[in-house]
């Protein structure tokens, strides 16, 4: 994954919709591992947005992750 605008990974915020499952997961875990905030947006299944913050913290890399509800 690459990006076309300069700046540092780590200064860069991504909110990924759909993170609670699938492709939407692996991209937020991805751009952790690359040093990526992670904002991973849930519409209904708190548990399952907590737990790809989890995973994306157990990683140990640099990213960091959160949760937010949006509206449905």
């Amino acid at each position: 994954m690459t990006t076309s605008t300069g700046g540092s990974p780590a200064s860069r915020v991504a909110i990924v919709a759909g993170a609670t499952r699938g492709i939407g997961r692996a991209t937020a875990c991805r751009l952790a591992r690359e040093g990526w905030s992670v904002i991973v947006n849930y519409a209904h299944d708190q548990r399952q947005a907590e737990s790809t913050v989890e995973t994306i913290l157990a990683g140990g890399e640099s990213g960091r992750g959160r949760t937010r509800r949006c509206d449905r």
